[in-house]
């Protein structure tokens, strides 16, 4: 892991964000509004919580999807590596689309400085003391259902 988890003071602040569902050409208020809310809460860890991408936009579908995915993680993640705060993510069931893989998107994930994620299917990131002990523990699942309108459950075999 490239950053150690530590609680602050006795606390631990998890940013989750969820369902940001956005586009190449990405709205700016977007942008600013995770800005905001990474500056207001001061987070310890940041967690994306799927649907990242509007995979099933027409945008989206047009022209080259890896080019396509890569322009909006780039935009999208514009503000969390500007904050340092260390993030994971898991992937929803509009993120995927085209030659856009979960791999693909990982590998883009990967090259921010700040980004802890070692499995996008499961994850454990502890969580130390100042003792260095481990005294919790995020855990990150994706149920691996990437059909439109489609949700599944996590299960046993993951």
């Amino acid at each position: 892991m490239k950053m150690k988890l530590k609680f602050n003071n006795g606390r631990f602040r998890v940013l989750q964000l969820s369902d940001i569902q956005e586009i190449a050409d990405t709205n700016p208020d977007t942008i600013n509004l995770s800005r905001e809310l990474i500056e207001r809460t001061n987070p310890d860890l940041i967690v994306l919580t799927g649907d990242q991408i509007k995979g099933y936009g027409i945008t989206m579908q047009k022209g080259d999807s890896k080019t396509n995915a890569a322009l909006t993680l780039n935009n999208i993640l514009a503000p969390i590596k500007a904050s340092g705060v260390p993030f994971t993510a898991v992937f929803g069931n509009h993120d995927v689309f085209g030659d856009a893989d979960e791999e693909f998107q990982w590998s883009i994930y990967s090259l921010c400085d700040n980004f802890i994620g070692k499995d996008y299917r499961f994850d454990c990131i502890p969580v130390y003391d100042a003792d260095d002990n481990i005294k919790f523990a995020v855990y990150t699942f994706d149920s691996g259902l990437k059909i439109k309108g489609k949700y599944s459950p996590v299960k046993d075999e993951l």
